[in-house]
């Protein structure tokens, strides 16, 4: 099982290391990994990411 939590954070720490106007695209793969696309997706849509891919 994926903490979703951990998910939010690590898009997290990277937004802080980037330049505040910079835009992030997350790009969920088949099933996550076996995590589950739609649960990764909407976790990373949730915690700020721009786009999906």
């Amino acid at each position: 099982m994926v903490d979703l939590g951990a998910v939010a954070r690590n898009l997290a720490r990277l937004r802080s290391r980037l330049p505040q106007a910079t835009r992030v695209a997350a790009v969920v793969k088949a099933g996550a990994y076996g995590h589950g696309l739609v649960p990764v997706a909407r976790a990373l849509e949730a915690a700020g990411a721009d786009a999906l891919g």
